[in-house]
């Protein structure tokens, strides 16, 4: 996730995380920013599972970063998520595709996102964290509506079926009739080579 930061924004949000006096000026922050920052990211990585990774830009007084956020289990991880990058009031956030994990627990709808992520992504770009459960709502409804690309190849279905239960980590409903046939197929292989084997011990007359 990229998380554009405005300067002054983040240090109102020093003052209120360390305890400054409202007196303290914008240069007396900047002066023990690195120590502040770190000290807030440490915090929201450990608590919130949302980790820096550096700066990506910097122009004026906003600075874009790029966070990476760990899955969420359940939509209540989903939540602890979105309080941490919150909690530095960030002027706008844009959500990357690698960001889904943490933002969808449902791996379904998470899927149909990725599947989709080119046609859904603008709206999620430059948003509110406040946003993004209404926006990956629409963005899913959105997506549940595109043409599926392996319904366009027949050839391809039972392939894009397995690679889409692989991807959700769901268990395949015919595993065990695919099981049961490969079986069958295997011994009739077996009964046709041995009905080979015999016929030509017979014709060499042995």
């Amino acid at each position: 996730m990229q998380v554009t930061l405005s300067e002054r924004k983040f240090n109102d949000v020093v003052r209120q995380m360390e305890g400054l006096d409202a007196a303290t000026t914008a240069e007396e922050i900047t002066d023990r920013m690195q120590h502040y920052a770190n000290r807030l990211f440490e915090h929201l990585r450990n608590n919130y599972g949302v980790s820096c990774q550096g700066m990506l830009q910097h122009t004026g007084g906003l600075g874009t970063f790029q966070f990476s956020l760990s899955p969420a289990r359940d939509l209540e991880d989903r939540s602890t998520r979105l309080a941490g990058i919150s909690m530095m009031n960030p002027n706008s956030v844009t959500v990357e595709e690698s960001d889904l994990p943490a933002l969808c627990p449902n791996a379904i709808t998470r899927v149909s996102l990725e599947d989709n992520w080119l046609q859904i992504a603008g709206p999620l770009m430059k948003c509110l964290p406040g946003e993004i459960p209404d926006l990956l709502e629409r963005a899913a409804q959105q997506s549940l509506r595109s043409p599926d690309i392996f319904a366009q190849d027949p050839s391809t279905v039972e392939q894009g079926f397995e690679y889409w239960l692989e991807r959700t980590g769901l268990k395949d409903p015919l595993a065990a009739h695919r099981q049961r046939e490969a079986a069958e197929q295997k011994e009739l292989a077996r009964i046709e080579a041995e009905r080979d084997a015999a016929y030509m011990r017979f014709r060499n007359g042995e």
